[in-house]
């Protein structure tokens, strides 16, 4: 029960370190003309990753087994990382 109330804390509580955070770097280093657009990218793509993870993860775990799942979503985002990153300029 302990471990349980633990994992809901933890979360729960993360976005709210994770969204002020993120917007208040994003409000610092994208133009004015563009924030609106980047506030909404930035939202949505959290929930569509979650998403993305549920409705393929469960299909993968049907036809490879569940220890596949990490794989193949750690590699898809580790992919990512390295091809879709791009360093900010420092303000």
């Amino acid at each position: 029960m302990c471990r349980l109330l633990h994992h809901y804390h933890l979360t729960f509580s993360t976005p709210g370190f994770y969204f002020p955070s993120v917007m208040s770097m994003m409000s610092k280093r994208v133009i004015e003309s563009e924030r609106t657009f980047t506030f909404s990218v930035i939202g949505a793509g959290s929930h569509g990753g979650t998403l993305f993870v549920g409705l393929f993860g469960s299909a993968i775990i049907r036809n490879y087994g569940w220890a596949f799942v990490f794989y193949a979503i750690g590699t898809y985002h580790s992919c990512y990382f390295v091809i879709g990153t791009v360093p900010l300029d420092p303000v």
